[in-house]
């Protein structure tokens, strides 16, 4: 029985040593996994500290846009309200100038229709005093003609 006892406590060894080498095995593999996972856990850490400062530089870039927005946003609605208001003056000059316009051209018919008889008149007296003039014209030119050939006759002999 000594020996039954004996080679159970040697199976028992063999089986220990074994289970140490593996448990070695594995706690060496494990240890290798959390130096891996440590390893890429600082890489993480950077980069979120990266990360973090250009989110904090974003968020103060934004911070000191944000009034110029504002203001830019206010600039865009007072235009928006000259605009408007700009557009109802236009609506108004133009209703304004429509209606001078039609002022305007009932005065000029006035003004023609006052100065139609006159043209008529006119017309009568230079049909009435032309042919007369004309001729009176001819007549002296014909006189100076005359006087001229006259006078030429006298000084040349």
């Amino acid at each position: 029985m000594e020996q039954i006892i004996q080679i159970t406590t040697l199976i028992a060894l063999v089986t220990f040593i074994i289970l140490a080498v593996f448990s070695i095995s594995a706690l060496v593999s494990a240890k290798k996994t959390m130096a891996t996972t440590e390893e890429k856990i600082k890489r993480m850490e950077s980069e979120f500290c990266k990360i973090s400062s250009r989110v904090g530089a974003t968020i103060d870039d934004v911070i000191e846009l944000k009034p110029k927005i504002e203001k830019a946003l206010d600039d865009i609605s007072e235009l928006k309200e000259k605009s408007v208001e700009t557009l109802v003056n236009t609506d108004t000059l133009s209703v304004e100038l429509t209606s001078l316009a039609k002022n305007v051209n009932g005065r000029v018919d006035e003004v023609a229709k006052t100065v139609e008889p006159f043209k008529g008149m006119i017309d009568n007296f230079y049909y009435k005093v032309s042919p007369p003039v004309n001729q009176t014209a001819s007549l002296v030119s014909a006189v100076y003609k005359f006087m001229s050939a006259f006078a030429s006759k006298l000084g040349g002999k």
